[in-house]
């Protein structure tokens, strides 16, 4: 297993929608108090929790039940051998896209998480440099 520390850079602010997945619906009225996960492809499905944060540099700001993000976020992935290459070349051809981040609203981490969408993860370029 192959471990990759990669940052994103917000390089303009994006506005994620509440999930109605979410499964605690009052968790999108709650306070904020850290990133505990996040989905994203880079050919293969990718589904960090908790994440391993290397720097958080993210401006996370609530809008109602949604978020603004802005800044960077500095993580360390694990990547199973044979998809190395693949996720290598994703970055390099920046074919990743982002799906959704899910933040902590309960002292506990995983206890209770607020869920946030992309609007549109075909569109990650036009918001985020993964560097």
């Amino acid at each position: 297993m192959a471990t990759k520390t990669i940052t994103f850079k917000f390089i303009k602010k994006v506005k994620l929608k509440f999930s109605k997945e979410t499964p605690e619906k009052k968790s999108g009225k709650k306070k904020l108090l850290g990133l505990q996960l996040m989905s994203f492809n880079a050919k293969e499905s990718y589904h960090l929790a908790p994440v391993k944060i290397v720097k958080n540099d993210l401006i996370v700001n609530k809008k109602g039940n949604d978020i603004e993000v802005e800044g960077s976020l500095k993580f360390k992935v694990n990547i199973k051998d044979q998809f190395v290459s693949n996720f290598n070349n994703s970055v390099k051809e920046k074919s990743l896209t982002i799906r959704l981040l899910g933040f902590n609203t309960e002292k506990i981490a995983g206890w209770e998480i607020a869920i946030y969408e992309f609007p549109n993860p075909k569109k990650t370029n036009d918001f985020l440099e993964v560097l």
